[in-house]
């Protein structure tokens, strides 16, 4: 869907591209789209290809970035660029924070047409010195393994034993509640390597199938959405890395206990934290403005 020009120019020119040539503009109106999307509706989420560039035309977004970090986005701002033109993996999730909010939509493939992002015949200079700084970007915000294992146990990362049971869930819970983090499992609490149990594809395939289930079981089907899993080999150890996006609606774990048996849990510094009723409350108030409405 198209909107009218003098609508997408008043967009555009609140945004960064506003410096450029009426003819120019011209040629991003010719192949934009106009989207639309719901409140907590996701434009894209952390690991997803780049493939289009972004401007806000209504209502309000918010960008949470892998390392926990997030921010604000209305009218005018403009949003993957470094995923666009480099078609990498997505830095962060975007999700939309207003009952009705669109975007102007631009697809990589549809740019390069235009001739407005022409395919470099030969690299030269800064293309080279950009390329290396969306290196850098990812580097810094995808941890490695042994960057974690060097830092230890902290707000954003837990390790655990090797074994498959809900305790585990009380870190995936409190990131996903907070601000996002990494367990690591089949990594004692020292950082020393344990290892989890594999031998081969089809029994990696199995602790996959078990983690799901376990998840959906205790934390819900909507909490999957946020959870990235994968068996990562380090020095000849067998690690299972679990990274979880800060969630935009309450998670809540089923304990088994109580009258519902669901328990909300949050990260203080390197420890998970059950809250009471009244504390987790008001936490999700403060957390989740959007989710209340």
């Amino acid at each position: 869907m198209k909107i009218e020009y003098t609508d997408f120019l008043e967009s555009l020119n609140a945004s960064s591209l506003h410096v450029l040539s009426d003819d120019d503009k011209r040629k991003l109106f010719d192949i934009h789209r106009h989207e639309a999307f719901i409140l907590d509706a996701s434009v894209f989420r952390s690991y997803e290809e780049g493939q289009h560039l972004y401007i806000v035309h209504s209502g309000e977004f918010s960008l949470v970035l892998k390392n926990g970090i997030s921010k604000s986005m209305r009218r005018g701002a403009t949003f993957g660029e470094v995923a666009t033109l480099e078609q990498l993996p997505r830095l962060g999730t975007v999700i939309s924070q207003s009952p009705e909010s669109s975007l102007l939509t631009f697809s990589h493939t549809d740019l390069t047409a235009s001739g407005m992002m022409p395919e470099p015949k030969q690299p030269n200079l800064l293309q080279v010195l950009f390329s290396n700084t969306v290196s850098y970007l990812h580097e810094l915000l995808d941890t490695s393994i042994e960057t974690l294992l060097k830092q230890g146990e902290n707000e954003f990362t837990e390790f655990k034993e090797g074994a498959l049971n809900p305790n585990i869930l009380k870190a995936v819970a409190a990131f996903l509640n907070t601000k996002g983090g990494t367990l690591l499992l089949g990594v004692a609490d020292d950082s020393s390597l344990l290892g989890i149990p594999e031998s081969d594809n089809s029994a990696a395939d199995k602790f996959d199938q078990d983690f799901q289930n376990l998840v959906r079981e205790k934390l819900g089907a909507e909490a999957m959405s946020y959870v990235h899993f994968s068996h990562q080999l380090y020095r000849d150890k067998m690690i299972y890395r679990v990274d979880c996006e800060a969630s935009y609606k309450p998670i809540y774990l089923n304990a088994g206990k109580g009258v519902s048996g669901e328990v909300f849990i949050i990260r203080s510094g390197a420890t998970n934290q059950q809250l009471s009723i009244a504390d987790a409350m008001q936490y999700i108030v403060n957390r989740f403005p959007y989710y209340l409405k």
